[in-house]
């Protein structure tokens, strides 16, 4: 994984942009596949059900797990306060949340594995989809990609007493352009640092005001495309991959994730019959 990730915003010319804007409902429509392995997880405030965070859902082999966040969930797991995923049928009850949390103990890294029993695997299943190992990516990155934000915003979801109403946010953005020097706790080799600008347009080019995404930590970031010369005439579905997971944002500065290569070694550190299979993927990472 390359250390120098800060960039700038690839220059683009008038015919750059109308490009990617006719391109983009492609290539998110070619994507969707991607909302049935991120859920939302859900918790108690004084007693209601609140959105919480996002997370990924991720397999090695038979051994099933949710990417997240673990800032305050550390917290949340050592009080035993009730975590749930969303159930997915409807009419059914809300998934109650065990099996054993990880976390690494380096609070910049900010990331927690949750190991998922087999009957909460069948309660997901089919309707959710666990990523792969070949969904995910720890190779070097260039300024010149665009990053899709894919979770679960807290103020996209309605929650009443009949029902939960998730709304899936899509967030894309390049790379943070800003000065990163002092910058709180940014590490280049730990995290991936995104633009996150006030002003945005939606998926037709339509002027909008960037959404906030507050109850989006854990969730995944992808790297989508590389602009580079007939990108739009090479570009397939499997160019998406996961190569962070979110955990911090400020609203018309940035985005911070931390690289998924650290979920990766988590699994690795504590699950050595895992190892083989993913040092035979990703090849020294453990």
């Amino acid at each position: 994984m390359a250390d120098d990730t800060n960039g700038t915003k690839p220059a683009l010319v008038p015919e750059q942009e109308q490009l990617i804007r006719n391109e983009w409902i492609r290539i998110l429509n070619e994507c969707a596949d991607l909302d049935s392995s991120t859920v939302q997880v859900f918790g108690f405030q004084n007693g209601n059900l609140v959105a919480d965070r996002t997370g990924v859902l991720f397999r090695v082999g038979e051994s099933h797990f949710l990417i997240t966040a673990a800032h305050k969930l550390v917290d949340i797991h050592g009080l035993n306060i009730p975590l749930f995923l969303p159930p997915s049928q409807q009419d059914a009850s809300p998934i109650s949340l065990s099996g054993r949390m990880l976390y690494t103990k380096d609070r910049r890294v900010d990331i927690a594995v949750w190991e998922l029993p087999q009957s909460i695997v069948e309660q997901l299943l089919p309707t959710r989809t666990f990523l792969g190992m070949m969904d995910v990516d720890l190779q070097s990155h260039s300024p010149k990609e665009l990053y899709l934000i894919l979770g679960y915003p807290s103020s996209c979801t309605e929650i009443t007493a009949e029902a939960v109403r998730p709304t899936v946010l899509k967030y894309v953005a390049y790379i943070y352009s800003g000065d990163t020097d002092g910058l709180e706790n940014f590490d280049p080799s730990l995290h991936i640092l995104l633009q996150h600008d006030r002003d945005g347009r939606d998926a037709t080019g339509q002027p909008l005001l960037s959404p906030t995404i507050q109850g989006m930590s854990g969730c995944g970031i992808w790297r989508l495309l590389e602009l580079k010369p007939a990108w739009n005439q090479t570009w397939k579905r499997s160019d998406a991959k996961l190569v962070a997971i979110q955990n911090r944002y400020i609203h018309d500065q940035y985005c911070k994730g931390t690289w998924v290569k650290y979920a990766i070694r988590l699994i690795g550190d504590n699950f050595p019959q895992l190892r083989p299979a993913l040092q035979l993927r990703f090849n020294g990472i453990l």
